[in-house]
């Protein structure tokens, strides 16, 4: 699971080594981001085994978003780990028409038939998460 964690306040950035059973997974971004949306890490936990959580603010909203073996998990979504990024297939009407009606800068939504794929990319995961959930939650 984690194999390296770097977190440095400082020089602002965040980056993390994930392996997985077929892929290794390299997400990094900025600990302080101000754009469309104020985000912010505001804690990591390890646990032995390699399975980490890291919890972040967006717009003084609190999550956390727990790493397993096959990808991630956050609120009722779970992404898997794909080549890149992490996705999550979902066919849920309401979860189809607030992304559909979304322009988003960090993440991909691709339409297929009748389930959309959310894809959150390694680079600049935080601040796609942070747009992920102020979609679901808030709009």
């Amino acid at each position: 699971m984690l194999q390296n964690l770097v977190f440095n306040r400082l020089g602002n950035s965040f980056s993390a080594m994930v392996e997985y059973e077929d892929r290794t997974a390299q997400i990094w971004d900025d600990v302080k981001f101000s754009g469309g949306f104020i985000l912010e890490i505001t804690g990591i936990c390890t646990e032995e085994n390699g399975i980490f959580s890291v919890q972040f603010s967006v717009n003084r909203q609190t999550f956390k978003v727990f790493f397993n073996s096959s990808g991630f998990g956050i609120e009722d979504y779970s992404f898997s780990v794909g080549d890149e990024y992490f996705y999550l297939e979902t066919d849920n009407p309401e979860l189809l028409f607030k992304l559909s009606m979304t322009d988003f800068e960090y993440i991909s939504v691709e339409k297929g038939n009748e389930k959309l794929t959310v894809k959150i990319p390694e680079k600049n995961f935080f601040k796609a998460l942070g747009e992920f959930v102020l979609t679901v939650k808030y709009s």
